[in-house]
């Protein structure tokens, strides 16, 4: 491969199992091995949370790499060959850390401040049992619906041009961040589920949270244990480990952060330990924030809520420089490119996930404030916290919340502000989300972690009810994560039966696939299924941006101009072949078909209905006069 040259398709990007989970791994020790030494250097493993700060060297090693990475691709500075030779030095770092196993091995160890690691794995079977069969889906292949679309669609783009696309009419792109950056530097050396792996490291770090150590009372541990089972064990984060969709990661950011200034114990601290904590706590806040629109507002919070804390303390100028240093090298960037390339003001690129008001924008957004994971019976929250169908197991949060109605409010200031930062984060979520599971985890584990740290903990009879419950949760997480094993771990070590369970799970595989076979290796193909990441050809979005765009509106020449400019030569139509379809009037004859897909959605557990496809000639030459001719 050189830089010149454009590859197309997830499969061109990843390298056979069982290397690819081989160079996952290492890039995420090497990654793991970033984060230690940067917590190391800033001083903060030394202090009286160091062992949560150690286990968060994963999620705070991406981020390092991430705070590199993510300008240089907005300003296309980023060519394959940059990423290779990054990937390889997190390889190499990745093996040296790996030699090491005076310190990777008892991990544990430290986490415990000396309570060892293997009476630690007799006294937790159930919370080792779930890590390790989340790990196992971590490293099965990608299947997810939202990751092949942008999550890696994005990857792709970004090192077949160099840099951060700008990809107007598939509305999706726009909103990629540092996080399809990341998922780009595994791809380029081969690695399919280093994406994957760091959520999985980053659920790691948020249950380190809640782990037991050495220095516990049994009550304590009883009740940590309880806290780690549902931190682990909400059934939502099976969709989230089994795909290199950024969430798990920005909110592990968030939850240390807010886990750091949300007690009272941090104004205990030394100025030095504090100063130390806040400039980790403004780069993990603002970070977040760039893996996702959605924790634009949980980032800001809890960078608010340490903010407060740092006046109280007297340390205002210092806060104000460390802040304004951030925002110029972190948030700056992002949105003056946003700015640049949507001709969009300053203000509304930090605030809008799409900028810049291009034609059909405001109507997407609109409509994905309304979308679900999964259609429930029940209504909401009911449908976000039980299942009505075993195909909705894997998109709730499931009964974790309930540890949080054993607590008694605080009256310190500090616990106050905390409350509110997180009543405000629920609010917000309830009014301006969409009614799904994922989005409620962040104040989920804000709440569990609120609660956990209260000094007023209610500790009744009834508690060990609520222990069984979250203990029977857990259980069942268990059971459908080996359910997940079984459907996505072969995957990993054999490609035949990767390309099985890719075919069989993963949105759109069989039908690009079929495209591979049919169109010719010059086509440029105008797409209407979501799967950009799959397409096996230079490909066209289609549907988003004739869903939501009126062909009466002027505005339409935007996009068909951007057509005539791509120039595709044929159109993927999932079903029928209707005269009423956008663009139909550019139909020409027939290519190909029909061919069968299976339709696949967010939820992993959910197997769609089979469908039929068709290639159709377009006619881009008599563009725009027939895009009036439907």
């Amino acid at each position: 491969m050189n830089d010149t040259v454009y590859y197309f398709g997830l499969n061109a990007w990843v390298a056979s199992p069982p290397l690819s989970v081989i160079i996952s791994l290492l890039l995420l020790s090497g990654i793991e091995l970033t984060g230690f030494k940067f917590l190391n250097l800033i001083g903060l493993l030394k202090s009286s949370s160091g062992r949560i700060y150690r286990m968060h060297s994963i999620p705070v090693g991406a981020m390092i790499f991430a705070l590199a990475l993510y300008p240089l691709s907005l300003f296309q500075l980023t060519p394959v060959s940059l990423f290779r030779y990054v990937g390889a030095f997190l390889v190499v770092l990745g093996i040296f850390n790996l030699v090491g196993l005076s310190r990777l091995l008892p991990a544990m160890n430290g986490l415990q401040q000396g309570f060892p690691a293997w009476s630690w794995i007799k006294e937790n079977v159930l919370a080792v049992a779930i890590l390790f069969a989340l790990f196992l889906i971590a490293i099965g292949p990608v299947t997810n619906a939202d990751s092949l679309d942008y999550h890696i669609g994005v990857a792709i783009a970004i090192l077949n041009h160099g840099g951060m696309p700008f990809i107007p009419e598939w509305f999706t792109s726009r909103l990629a961040g540092n996080g399809e950056v990341l998922n780009a530097l595994g791809l380029a050396i081969g690695a399919e589920q280093f994406g994957s792996l760091i959520q999985w490291g980053s659920l790691i770090s948020i249950a380190a949270i809640f782990w037991p150590h050495q220095g516990d009372s049994d009550e304590r541990k009883s009740l940590k244990n309880v806290f780690l089972l549902a931190s682990i064990a909400s059934p939502v984060i099976i969709f989230l480990i089994s795909a290199p969709k950024p969430q798990l990661w920005p909110i592990a950011l968030t939850t240390l952060s807010f886990y750091i200034f949300s007690d009272h114990a941090i104004k205990n601290s030394s100025q030095k330990q504090i100063d130390k904590s806040f400039f980790l706590v403004t780069l993990m806040c603002m970070s977040a924030a760039q893996a996702k629109f959605n924790y634009l507002l949980g980032g800001g919070l809890a960078g608010l809520l340490a903010f407060i804390v740092m006046i109280s303390r007297k340390r205002t100028l210092y806060a104000v420089i460390v802040a304004a240093a951030c925002m110029l090298v972190i948030m700056l960037p992002s949105a003056i490119w946003k700015s640049i390339v949507t001709g969009a003001s300053i203000v509304d690129s930090f605030l809008s996930p799409l900028p810049g008001g291009l034609p059909g924008t405001e109507a997407a957004l609109e409509d994905w404030s309304v979308a679900s994971d999964f259609t429930s019976k029940f209504p909401f929250p009911i449908s976000i916290i039980f299942p009505d169908s075993f195909e909705a197991l894997s998109v709730i949060l499931g009964v974790g919340w309930i540890v949080c109605i054993y607590t008694k409010w605080e009256k310190s200031s500090q616990y106050i502000l905390a409350l509110s930062a997180l009543l405000l984060l629920l609010v917000v979520n309830l009014i301006a989300a969409p009614a799904s599971a994922r989005v409620f985890l962040e104040p989920y584990y804000w709440a569990m972690v609120l609660c956990f740290r209260s000094h007023n903990l209610e500790l009744g009879k009834s508690f060990n009810y609520i222990r069984l419950l979250i203990k029977a949760q857990a259980f069942g997480f268990l059971l459908i994560s080996c359910m997940g094993v079984a459907l996505l771990f072969p995957g990993a070590i054999y490609e035949d039966w990767r390309e099985t369970i890719l075919n069989r799970s993963a949105n759109g595989y069989q039908i690009m696939q079929w495209i591979d076979q049919q169109l010719p290796e010059n086509a440029v193909l105008l797409n209407s299924h979501r799967s950009m990441a799959l397409a096996p050809r230079d490909a066209v979005a289609y549907t988003q941006w004739t869903k939501h765009t009126d062909f009466s509106d002027p505005g339409i020449n935007y996009y068909l101009n951007i057509l005539i400019d791509k120039k595709p030569t044929h159109i993927l139509l999932i079903g029928d072949i209707s005269p009423e379809l956008p663009l139909s009037g550019c139909f020409g004859d027939v290519f190909a078909g029909p061919g069968s897909g299976r339709l696949a959605v967010r939820n992993p557990m959910n197997r769609g209905a089979d469908y039929e496809a068709w290639l159709v000639e377009f006619e881009w030459e008599r563009l725009p006069d027939c895009a009036a001719d439907n």
